[in-house]
């Protein structure tokens, strides 16, 4: 910052440059999925700059989880997004926001709400019947005393990864199951204590998010899910 008040202007890198240009021509649709990028050398050339920036960029890019890099093949437009893409977002967020897990968990509601809701809508019959079963075991294990909650996380987290998995969206999949990561402790701590407090609020809650979706009613499988699902959200850190 200048003494009046001004950024510094930083140029971008020659990398940096090329980045961009190649995730524009990305978005814009000239490379889809799957496609082949020119060699290092035709891309030197078309950029007209050295092999060492070009090899940085596609370095970047390939971190990035942009490109795929394959050995006597050549580079690729990568074929699906993967966590690379979306953790260094949510990373980001964790190191800007003021009240990180409170956010990240509502977060976290709203994509269970939207999973939900997609999940009735586009889940095959088959699907669902995996949902059920996985729905079966984890009311099994909410009812059987003295509760075992490593079991119950470990059921909990198979019904919603099904939910999830099945909106047969993949960026769905991805971003919940990075945020999901970084909640871990979180979500079993509050499981942990809706177990104490009312064990009959989990067999509740996750009998109207499965009933919603067996019964391909999306309104009410979002329904299912409060806006205080985590009842104790502002104490957990």
């Amino acid at each position: 910052m200048s003494g009046l008040g001004f950024d510094n202007i930083v140029q971008p890198t020659i990398a940096q440059r090329i980045v961009d240009q190649i995730c524009q021509a990305i978005s814009d649709g000239r490379y889809r999925p799957g496609d082949k990028l020119p060699t290092e050398i035709e891309l030197a050339q078309i950029f007209k700059v050295g092999r060492n920036s070009v090899r940085e960029a596609i370095k970047m890019l390939e971190c990035l989880g942009l490109l795929e890099i394959r050995r006597a093949e050549g580079t690729f437009v990568a074929n699906k997004p993967s966590k690379a893409m979306v953790n260094p977002l949510v990373y980001g967020a964790i190191l800007g926001g003021k009240d990180t897990v409170g956010e990240m968990i509502e977060f976290q509601i709203m994509m269970d709400k939207a999973t939900s809701q997609f999940c009735a809508i586009k889940a095959t019959p088959e699907e669902k019947m995996e949902i059920k079963e996985a729905h079966d075991k984890l009311q099994e294990a909410l009812s059987r005393e003295p509760y075992d909650m490593d079991e119950i996380n470990k059921l909990d987290r198979r019904f919603h990864k099904l939910i999830v998995e099945y909106t047969h969206n993949e960026f769905a999949i991805i971003v919940t199951d990075a945020i999901w990561t970084l909640l871990d402790n979180t979500i079993n701590k509050e499981i942990e204590t809706i177990m104490k407090n009312d064990p009959t609020y989990m067999k509740r809650l996750h009998q109207g998010i499965f009933d919603g979706i067996i019964n391909n009613d999306a309104k009410a499988a979002a329904d299912a899910i409060p806006f205080d699902y985590f009842i104790d959200r502002h104490n957990l850190r």
